[in-house]
């Protein structure tokens, strides 16, 4: 997944957890990345560009312990 806090702009999540039993658990999220500047190399002499830029991922887990 994307690194969340490395976005210059806006980030929001929402998931879902459901516990099947004490050892196994499922996850089904939305992340959505709204970015304002990417910064290419950070500088003092380089300024951040204004982009555009929109990322959505939706994923799942199933998580097992044993």
């Amino acid at each position: 997944l994307m690194k969340k806090l490395t976005v210059n702009g806006n980030v929001y999540e929402t998931y879902f957890i459901h516990r099947f039993s004490d050892r196994i658990m499922s996850r089904v999220g939305f992340i959505y990345l709204d970015y304002d500047h990417l910064m290419g190399i950070p500088t003092w002499a380089t300024a951040p560009e204004e982009v555009d830029l929109n990322i959505k991922t939706l994923y799942g887990l199933l998580d097992f312990r044993f």
